[in-house]
């Protein structure tokens, strides 16, 4: 089996997406974004930078993820996500590129919104909610011209900052993905 971490990269070494939502409360525990309702759709866009294991004669990929979530009214606080990753990586052995999409369907726990005490730290740190990611998808790998289909898992944490604009909030995650691939790596 190939494995690979992969996580979202962006503002300097933060990991990070956008994702929008609809305004609401600050403090409200919801499913999207830290600061949106809970019944809202929301998207994401994403910068990918994935980690690549050892069996990959290749370098770590770079690519985006596009996001659609659905918050799920009878589990609290989560939410049904769909995404389409795609990156591309250079292989060690001919300097050619490799390339991956995967569909990845994750339910995505929030567990609230979180802040700092004392006078510096809430008015300088921002405010945060720990998020879980389990799901299940299909991974197509193009390595060295053939490509293939494998079914993936992936499991991983992240946060969401609540941003100040229209429900929007970056969104970091590191994700481990876990394919049945045999043909490829």
């Amino acid at each position: 089996m190939g494995m690979k971490l992969w996580r979202a990269l962006s503002l300097g070494a933060l990991l990070t997406g956008l994702s929008l939502g609809q305004a609401l409360a600050d403090d409200a525990p919801t499913t999207a974004p830290a600061d949106t309702d809970s019944s809202s759709p929301y998207v994401g866009v994403q910068y990918l930078k994935e980690l690549s294991d050892y069996k990959r004669q290749s370098s770590n990929g770079n690519g985006y993820q596009l996001t659609f979530g659905l918050p799920l009214n009878f589990l609290p606080d989560t939410a049904l996500e769909a995404n389409f990753h795609a990156l591309e990586r250079s292989r060690n052995i001919d300097g050619n590129n490799d390339y991956q999409q995967a569909l990845m369907f994750d339910l995505v726990h929030n567990y609230g919104l979180y802040g700092w005490n004392g006078d510096f730290t809430s008015k300088y740190l921002p405010k945060f909610s720990p998020i879980s990611i389990l799901g299940l998808g299909v991974v197509r790998e193009d390595a060295s011209g053939s490509a293939n289909y494998h079914p993936a898992i992936d499991a991983g944490v992240g946060l969401l900052f609540p941003l100040p604009w229209y429900g929007m909030s970056v969104r970091t995650a590191a994700v481990a993905q876990l394919e049945a691939n045999h043909e490829t790596v």
